[in-house]
């Protein structure tokens, strides 16, 4: 490999390395106003979008699995980010709504488990993290205050029939 392609290839390597995901999408058909439209709002979410030659993708990506490396045909770009997934995944298959010349091939989550297009319009579909984060929490707490509202109830009524004995021991 050229030494050009060695340092595209190792440039490669370490921007992708650590991404929680990354889409393949083809982007025939968009003209360079709407890829900047594309670029700004991934920024928004902590996401890069770069056209990469598929040949120095398979030989950075070489252990992906051969379903990651099978879409790697025609003109590519390549979205990524290391922050929110579904964030990532909301922008892309917004915008590929809005703009048919986008399609979303698939992808590898935490860089080791494949995706189709299906399931990262499955991942977008999700609410955000801390929509998620927020019901694990209320549903974490539900039990625990049912616990207590249990026990209360329960040493209040402990309380009024000790008071019952005592009124009747007392009253004889």
């Amino acid at each position: 490999m050229r030494i050009e392609k060695t340092y595209i290839a190792k440039e490669m390597e370490e921007r992708y390395r650590g991404s929680t995901l990354m889409v393949v999408t083809g982007y025939h058909g968009l003209n360079a106003n709407e890829m900047t439209k594309l670029r700004s709002r991934l920024a928004e979410q902590q996401g890069v979008l770069n056209v990469v030659k598929n040949r120095i993708v398979k030989r950075v990506m070489e252990g992906a699995g051969e379903e990651f490396l099978q879409l790697l045909r025609g003109p590519n770009a390549i979205a990524a980010t290391r922050g929110d997934a579904v964030a990532l995944a909301k922008v892309l298959t917004q915008f590929a709504k809005e703009n048919n010349a986008l399609v979303i091939r698939g992808g590898l989550l935490e860089l080791k488990r494949f995706l189709s297009a299906e399931e990262i319009a499955g991942l977008a579909a999700l609410p955000p993290r801390e929509v998620l984060l927020a019901r694990l929490l209320g549903g974490l707490q539900g039990p625990a205050r049912n616990l207590v509202g249990l026990l209360s109830t329960m040493m209040g009524n402990l309380v009024r029939v000790l008071d019952q004995v005592g009124k009747k021991k007392g009253g004889e």
